[in-house]
């Protein structure tokens, strides 16, 4: 039980870096680039691919923007 308490404190801890950007979490940056958070567990936990790829391939069915980096 308590290795299962620290597991999931150490992955809340981790933050997500993306072109330049930090973000507390995949969900927070779905919101901040105006994308689907569940895409992006899709694309990363089924489809395999990275955190980049698919970020860009999502943005890419959006708007054709793939440089976007997220507010400031």
């Amino acid at each position: 039980m308590e290795e299962a308490v620290k597991r999931c404190t150490e992955q809340q801890e981790k933050k997500i870096t993306l072109w330049g950007r930090e973000y507390a979490s995949r969900y927070e940056m779905a919101e901040a680039l105006g994308i689907s958070y569940n895409a992006i567990a899709f694309g990363v936990n089924v489809k395999k691919m990275s955190l980049e790829d698919t970020v860009k391939g999502l943005l890419q069915k959006v708007g054709g923007n793939t440089t976007y980096p997220g507010p400031k």
